[in-house]
Order: structure tokens, then C-alpha cells, then sequence
């Protein structure tokens, strides 16, 4: 009889919606893509274009954001590769869009976690998060947090549960890096 007191006294799970995340959602500017670095450290900024043009690393400063207009390519996307120092070596955070009938994002740390482990991605000790319209679905990891169906923490022949969010393609995609930290930008 104690061993099913024991049972019946546990909490009930609760099936409610998962909480909102600790920090603010972003809005979105249709028509651009836009990271913002609310870490308290730069970044190194990497944009890799599916059509092989070649663009230049750059430096983000903290609490400083990088605009630009969306990048349109046939059959091709963006991943802006971050990374802590200007070598662009390992570890890596990802964030990607494309666009085709309509604006796919993903967030991706597949460069940077050891198993479930994802402390050597940059700005996931204080949370990521990626937003485009109004209507669509966000995309958000909690500081610390294994968040698989958020992000990509395994390699592109293993999807796995993460998921790709879409929006029509005249939205903007936002993403964020540290974003339990945000204070108001400024602008790169």
C-alpha cells in the first residue's frame, strides 16, 4: 500500500504549452535578415551564399546588430557561420535561411555540441532564437537547454526532430545570439 501512496502522490506532468522562453520575441523587417549579437563578447560573422559568392567575414561587436536586404539565389540559401575569433575555426553556431515559393530558417549547432552538449556554441549559454513574420513559428533554445526540435544538433544526413520553419518570402528573418541578454541594439 505505501509503494502505490508513493505512486499517487508524485506531481502530475503537466501537458500545457511549453513556457514562453525567459526573453523578449523579435519583430521582424520584411524584406532583410538580421543577426543580433546580444552577448556581451564580439563575433565573428562568416556569410556563406549556396552560389559561391564570395563574401567577407566581419566582425560584430556585443549588443550591436548586422542588417542586410534578404540575399535571393535559385536553389540556394545563406548560413551565416559565427564564430568567437577571426581564424573561423571551430566551434561553430549556424543560423540559415532560403528562399524558393517561401522563406525557410533553421538554427543549426551541429559545429559545435559534443552529444547533447551544446556549451561550446556561441550565445547558447544565454539563449538563441530565430523569428520571421507575424503568424510564424519561432524557433528558440533556452540558455543551457538540449532544444533538438529548435536547433540542429546533428549532422544533415541525420536530421533528427529540429525542424525548418517557413513564412511567406516577402518576410524578413531574424536571429538572435544571447537572448536572455538583450538590450536595445545598435546598429552595425
Amino acid at each position: 500500500m505505501l509503494a502505490l501512496y508513493s505512486i499517487l502522490s508524485l506531481p502530475l506532468l503537466s501537458l500545457a504549452a511549453p513556457a514562453p522562453a525567459p526573453w523578449g520575441l523579435l519583430d521582424t523587417d520584411p524584406g532583410k535578415a538580421i543577426v543580433y549579437n546580444s552577448c556581451d563578447y564580439p563575433v565573428w560573422i562568416f556569410p556563406v551564399r549556396g552560389d559561391n559568392q564570395t563574401v567577407s567575414s566581419f566582425e560584430l561587436l556585443a549588443k550591436h546588430t548586422f542588417t542586410e536586404p534578404i540575399y535571393h539565389c535559385p536553389g540556394c540559401g545563406v548560413s551565416y557561420k559565427i564564430f568567437k575569433t577571426n581564424n573561423l575555426a571551430a566551434p561553430i553556431t549556424q543560423f540559415e535561411y532560403a528562399i524558393t515559393d517561401r522563406l525557410y530558417y533553421d538554427m543549426s549547432l551541429i559545429d559545435c555540441v559534443k552529444g547533447n552538449d551544446a556549451s561550446a556554441c556561441l550565445g547558447h549559454e544565454s539563449g538563441l532564437q530565430a523569428a520571421s513574420g507575424p503568424g510564424c513559428q519561432k524557433l528558440m533554445c533556452a540558455p543551457g537547454e538540449y532544444c533538438d526540435t529548435q536547433a540542429y544538433f546533428i549532422p544533415e544526413a541525420g536530421y533528427g526532430p529540429a525542424s525548418v520553419k517557413d513564412c511567406p518570402k516577402d518576410m524578413g528573418v531574424k536571429f538572435e545570439l544571447c537572448a536572455a541578454l538583450r538590450m536595445p541594439p545598435k546598429l552595425r
